[in-house]
């Protein structure tokens, strides 16, 4: 993070984030805004990603371990309080620079009059989420871009990124309202970085789903 960060806190070489974005695009449902905004959001489960940008591991007066955890995303930034159980589930994840998926809802507190707070679920590293949860590899490409170069270019980009994930392409003509959805049954791919940065200079978008 200090390579991409100047002292007073702005990223000025891009954010560390942004290796993620097709992942956070596809497979997240929410933000940080949505902790820091709770009323807006009352019993919604929902998914994002962050980056740690600071860790404390205390204890409490009573001498139990609990852990404090300070994320951002593009946008905010908030801390998130682990107490017993869920400091002990989580804590392998409690470390500055740790690019992380957290599953959380909106919940009541249990000892709040009408407060809510945000339950973390769960917590992975981003890094392993694009394996675990893609299925297909979604490509959305303009019929007028559509000609036999283009086939052939893209052709050989996947043969050379040859893997498990299959192609789905929707081909749309937006002068006459439509689209037709074009599944692959024998193109698969390996959805990697260098992959997705080879797609980038196609006319096109694509999503992992």
């Amino acid at each position: 993070l200090n390579r991409e960060k100047e002292v007073v806190g702005i990223y000025i070489s891009g954010h560390p984030l942004d290796d993620y974005k097709i992942d956070i695009d596809s497979f997240c449902t929410g933000s940080v805004s949505y902790i820091i905004n709770l009323n807006e959001h009352q019993g919604k489960e929902f998914t994002l990603a962050a980056v740690i940008s600071e860790c404390e591991h205390r204890t409490t007066r009573k001498g139990d371990p609990f852990g404090t955890m300070l994320i951002e995303d593009y946008n905010d930034s908030t801390k998130l309080f682990f107490f017993q159980e869920d400091y002990g589930k989580f804590r392998a994840f409690m470390t500055e620079g740790s690019f992380v998926y957290i599953t959380g809802k909106v919940q009541p507190k249990r000892w709040g009059n009408n407060e809510f707070e945000f339950k973390v679920s769960k917590i992975d590293f981003l890094t392993n989420i694009r394996k675990q949860m893609t299925k297909a590899l979604n490509i959305k490409v303009a019929l007028s871009k559509v000609d036999f170069r283009f086939i052939e270019d893209i052709e050989k980009v996947f043969k050379e990124n040859e893997g498990a994930f299959p192609i789905h392409f929707t081909v749309f003509d937006a002068i006459h309202d439509m689209e037709v959805d074009l599944p692959s049954r024998y193109i698969r791919v390996d959805v990697t970085d260098k992959l997705l940065k080879e797609l980038k200079n196609f006319d096109l978008t694509y999503a992992l789903v």
